[in-house]
C-alpha cells in the first residue's frame, strides 16, 4: 500500500502500468473526466470516475483484487478507507472471479483518512474498506485507476 499526496505522484515511476497511470494523471485533468469508465489502454489501465455519499462502517465491506492494482484519488470530499494486509483478513465471504473482487467482513483495520488531492495504491495483498464517512455521510468524488498486473 503507498498512500500519499497526488503532487508527490512522480516519485513512484518504475516503468511499469503504474507509471503510466501516473503519466496520465499528471498531463490530464482527471476531475473533467466523464462519470463512468475511461479506457486508457484497454483492460490494462483504465479509469473509474465516480462520485458518491460516503456510508457509515456498517454499509462496507473489505475488499481486494488478484488481477488489478488500485490507484484511487480523492478529487473532492474525504472519506475513510479501512486497510488490513490480505494474510489477516480471514476467508472471503463473497467473491466474484469474473469481476476482479473478494470481499471480506469489515476485519479489524488501520484506517485511513484521504482528503481532497490525496491518493492510495492497493496491491493484490492489500484488503481496504472504502468509501466510509468521517463524522457525517459527505459527497465524494474520486477517480480509481485500475492498473494490470
Amino acid at each position: 500500500m503507498i498512500l500519499d499526496q497526488i503532487g508527490n505522484l512522480s516519485q513512484y515511476k518504475d516503468g511499469s502500468r503504474l507509471q503510466q497511470a501516473i503519466t496520465f494523471i499528471q498531463t490530464h485533468d482527471i476531475s473533467r473526466l466523464p462519470i463512468g469508465i475511461t479506457k486508457i489502454d484497454g483492460e490494462r489501465l483504465f479509469c473509474n470516475i465516480q462520485e458518491y455519499d460516503s456510508k457509515h462502517l456498517e454499509e462496507v465491506r473489505g475488499e481486494a483484487h488478484q488481477k488489478y492494482i488500485d490507484l484511487q484519488c480523492i478529487l473532492l470530499g474525504e472519506e475513510k478507507i479501512g486497510y488490513c494486509p490480505l494474510d489477516q483478513a480471514g476467508s472471503a465471504v463473497e467473491a466474484d472471479p469474473e469481476k476482479d473482487i473478494w470481499f471480506y467482513r469489515n476485519p479489524s483495520a488501520t484506517e485511513l483518512l484521504l482528503r481532497t488531492g490525496m491518493f492510495v495504491v492497493f496491491y493484490p495483498q492489500d484488503v481496504h474498506a472504502p468509501c466510509q464517512m468521517l463524522d457525517q455521510p459527505a459527497r465524494v468524488k474520486k477517480a480509481v485507476f485500475k492498473i494490470l498486473i
